[in-house]
């Protein structure tokens, strides 16, 4: 990392609602990611499926 993105450095988030790349939950992920951080995604039922795909 070049210093400058790593506000989430050694932190770690857990997202919910990852169904799309569309999705503001996948474009919360992906700049927590881009920021340093650990990310985890998770759903629930039908949801859960879908956001592994999507991941």
């Amino acid at each position: 990392m070049n210093g400058v993105n790593v506000l989430l450095e050694g932190k770690r988030l857990l997202v919910t609602g990852v169904l799309t790349e569309a999705s503001i939950a996948f474009a919360v992920a992906r700049l927590a990611q881009e920021q340093g951080a650990e990310v985890v995604l998770t759903g629930f039922g039908r949801g859960l499926s879908i956001t592994q795909r999507v991941a």
